[in-house]
């Protein structure tokens, strides 16, 4: 893991401790926001970047040109549009590092509508050198030997199925009806 995905991860770890002891119970039950501003505050404190979130990429380029850094010259492509949950950008350049989508997921399916969105941007001129996905999630087991979907296993199918690769899982549990939960980084190169 890089020193990003490594602040990722820090951030992801405490966010979901100090939910389950504000509120005695996992971070499934709090919003998405409430995640991506732990990310964020631990990306900046343990990365040396800087962050922004929920913002559009041509926002950000114009903030950066009104402190006096290059911009995208003439008219921003459309791509620059898009609003990440998370922005990451080095201190020291002119591009941004990384967009960070947040999503609690039970199925593929807003995971891969958000590793579409990433594609679109990843690797463009001006847009970030990488993206993330965090995915977070609930089920009845861990794993299983009878071969049913279970966390693991659904992590481990999103990241096949939308061609990413996976930087970190971590999960918690089971609790006194078997539940577990857990989380994932699923890294979108462009």
């Amino acid at each position: 893991m890089n020193d990003l995905e490594k602040a990722i991860a820090k951030g992801l770890q405490s966010t979901f401790k100090e939910y389950e002891e504000m509120s005695d119970y996992w971070l499934s039950h709090a919003p998405e926001y409430f995640i991506t501003v732990g990310v964020a505050r631990a990306i900046y404190k343990h990365s040396g970047n800087a962050v922004f979130m929920d913002v559009s990429l041509k926002r950000i380029y114009s903030h950066r040109k009104m402190q006096g850094e290059p911009i995208v010259r003439g008219k921003p492509p459309e791509y620059l549009s898009i609003r990440p949950d998370i922005s990451v950008w080095y201190k020291a350049s002119e591009r941004v590092r990384a967009a960070i989508e947040v999503k609690r997921a039970y199925n593929i399916n807003p995971i891969q509508s958000d590793v579409q969105r990433m594609r679109r941007v990843v690797g463009q001129s001006y847009g970030p050198a990488v993206g993330y996905v965090i995915a977070y999630s609930e089920a009845k087991s861990l794993k299983s030997k009878l071969g049913h979907e279970t966390l693991s296993t659904r992590f481990d199918n999103w990241a096949n199925a939308t061609d990413t690769r996976m930087t970190a899982m971590k999960f918690g549990g089971p609790d006194d009806d078997g539940w577990w939960w857990g989380w994932c980084i699923l890294r979108v190169d462009g």
